[in-house]
Parts: C-alpha cells; sequence; structure tokens
C-alpha cells in the first residue's frame, strides 16, 4: 500500500472515527450528567490503565501540551481525584495517580456506562460485535507498534 492510498483510507474512515469516538465518549461518560470537562476525563482514564506517571509520559498519553495538563492536574487534585506523589526511584520526579476517591468516581462512571454499551452493542448482529472487537484489538496492537505513539 502506497502512502497515498493509505491516506485516502485513513480520510475515508475519518467519519466513522468521529461517530465511534463520540459513542465511546458518551458510553464512559462525557455527557450533561458528567460533572467534569472531558479533558479531566480523559487523564482520569489514562490514569486508571498507567497508575503513576510523571506529567511527561502523561502529556504524551493525551496528546496535550504540559502547561496545559498542569492546570488540569490542578483541578483534579483540588477536587481530591488524584494525587501527586515523589517517586520512590528519583525524588526529583513528581508521579501523578488515581487517588482513592478518583478510583472510585470513575468505576462509578464506568459501571453506568456498561448499561449503555449494553444498549448500543444490543443493535448488533453477533457477526458484527465479533468483527468490532477483532477490530479493537487490531488498532491496538497497531497502535503500541508505532514507536511516537505506543511506546511510553
Amino acid at each position: 500500500m502506497d502512502t497515498s492510498e493509505f491516506v485516502q483510507e485513513g480520510l475515508d474512515f475519518l467519519p466513522e472515527f468521529i461517530r465511534i469516538n463520540r459513542w465511546f465518549n458518551q458510553s464512559v461518560g462525557f455527557d450533561d450528567s458528567c460533572t467534569l470537562p472531558p479533558t479531566q476525563m480523559q487523564a482520569l482514564i489514562m490514569l486508571i490503565k498507567y497508575p503513576n506517571l510523571n506529567m511527561t509520559q502523561l502529556a504524551d498519553y493525551l496528546f496535550m501540551p504540559r502547561q496545559q495538563l498542569t492546570k488540569v492536574i490542578d483541578k483534579l487534585v483540588g477536587n481530591g481525584l488524584v494525587e501527586r506523589k515523589a517517586d520512590p526511584d528519583n525524588r526529583r520526579v513528581v508521579l501523578i495517580s488515581l487517588s482513592p476517591e478518583g478510583q472510585a468516581y470513575l468505576l462509578s462512571r464506568i459501571q453506568n456506562a456498561q448499561g449503555r454499551w449494553a444498549k448500543l452493542t444490543s443493535l448488533f448482529t453477533g457477526a458484527q460485535m465479533i468483527k468490532m472487537n477483532m477490530a479493537f484489538r487490531l488498532i491496538k496492537e497497531v497502535i503500541a507498534e508505532i514507536p511516537e505513539v505506543g511506546a511510553r
């Protein structure tokens, strides 16, 4: 596959990507019932998957400038949802992790999302669900292989 064909396929996929991104966002609570802005929810989601990240790592995962992330983390710390602590191996490095309150908040959002997912996935046939699951796994695998995106 040449670059132009790859780019065209990516552009053709963009509307579907926007739709599925909206679906994911709504399913985990980026809606009117969520009390946190999307950037804060995204940080919490990254921290549940990748606990104890430093600011540079978390900024890389979120594709966000560190200066902007600092404001996001300050608000989450102020709300008691994340904690800053010194890295035991290098006290100059500050690690960010979910607080127990942050874990409880995010897990409650995820539990609420399960009902939304069940409702939406009821529209899929069994074969469609298998295909979507395979696509999710393949996308995760490919992204993990890209050094700038997958390696952290």
